[in-house]
């Protein structure tokens, strides 16, 4: 009886410490996507945005991925960073996936991931700021 009065008088200790380890993986995540590469700093994206993504089947939620779009590139940035110069871009499909808008980006950076979509909460404003600026095809 004296190992159980024991137990019980460390499960709260346990579970704070649990609460603890997990809020801190979690504040270093989203500190890690929020982090600039070089070439950013100086610089005003013309559309910044913390948003969900799918990079290379995999599915990263929001607040974990930073979406930012500069004159010349863009970065997606999350437990990585990808560096996208315009000119490396194909073309971007604005189409639904999960029943969300967002953005495809089909690309021919060697060391980007080649699976990478984007949703976006401003897509009317993304959309206008890339015309122009790279192939656009709309996929209804």
């Amino acid at each position: 009886m004296g190992n159980d009065t024991v137990l019980r008088d460390y499960i709260p200790f346990f579970v704070a410490l649990v609460f603890g380890v997990v809020g801190f993986v979690f504040f270093l995540f989203i500190k890690r996507a929020r982090t600039r590469l070089p070439i950013e700093q100086g610089q005003k994206p013309l559309h910044e945005e913390y948003c969900g993504a799918i990079l290379n089947n995999r599915k990263y939620s929001l607040p974990f991925v930073r979406f930012a779009l500069y004159e010349n590139f863009l970065v997606i940035s999350y437990f990585g960073k990808i560096l996208l110069p315009l000119e490396s871009i194909e073309v971007i499909r604005i189409r639904r996936r999960h029943l969300l808008p967002g953005l495809q980006i089909v690309h021919h950076q060697p060391d980007a991931p080649r699976d990478l979509f984007v949703w976006l909460s401003r897509m009317d404003r993304v959309r206008s700021l890339l015309e122009g600026r790279v192939s656009l095809d709309e996929v209804k």
